[in-house]
């Protein structure tokens, strides 16, 4: 008994990794490589405002908020996650672009 109940729950595991399998099947066929251009405009404002002076202005007040927490809880970690943000905020959107626009 104790043999049938662990050779069910094995198919039980592998029936969950087919449906998965067959998903992401389902998916790659549905994913495709295009050049759409319905959203620029507003892609590339957002682009401009984080790479600019808002970008860096916010950049900055976040590194300001980051030091302050910093000093009032006396943990470094505020600074480490602000400098994180900061960066994150300033350097993301070229990162994001290169990935989205990388053709073969």
């Amino acid at each position: 008994m104790q043999y049938a109940q662990n050779l069910s729950a094995g198919f039980a595991r592998f029936e969950k990794q087919a449906y998965l399998l067959i998903a992401l099947a389902a998916y790659a066929i549905f994913a495709m490589a295009v050049t759409d251009t319905t959203f620029d405009v507003a892609s590339q404002q957002v682009r401009d405002w984080t790479e600019g002076t808002f970008g860096l202005l916010v950049a900055f007040g976040v590194l300001a908020t980051g030091l302050a927490m910093t000093i009032v809880k006396h943990s470094l970690m505020w600074l480490v996650l602000a400098v994180g943000v900061a960066l994150a905020a300033t350097m993301g959107p070229g990162i994001l672009e290169s990935m989205f626009t990388a053709t073969l």
